[in-house]
């Protein structure tokens, strides 16, 4: 059995950039396709949330950039899914 973990601080943002709801990731069904797909997505979503805190807490800024950016790619793609999913 796989588990969906809940989005942490950050919450799953729409284009436009405005946080939305996660009760949506919660209502998944642990063991369907959907879940499966979004696993690793959200494993590397809360990675590199840690990542980006760490590279400004070593004032790496060229780091947070290029991680806030792959940060939001994952963002879209997660959105991307859950929109395909009618979630």
């Amino acid at each position: 059995m796989q588990f969906v973990p809940k989005p942490s601080a950050s919450k799953i943002k729409e284009p436009n950039g405005t946080p939305e709801n996660n009760t949506n990731v919660d209502i998944i069904d642990k063991d369907s396709e959907l879940a499966r797909t979004l696993q690793p997505l959200l494993e590397q979503e809360t990675l590199l949330e840690s990542f980006i805190e760490e590279a400004k807490a070593q004032r790496k800024f060229e780091d947070v950039k290029t991680l806030k950016m792959n940060h939001a790619e994952i963002q879209k793609e997660i959105n991307r899914i859950l929109s395909s999913a009618g979630i």
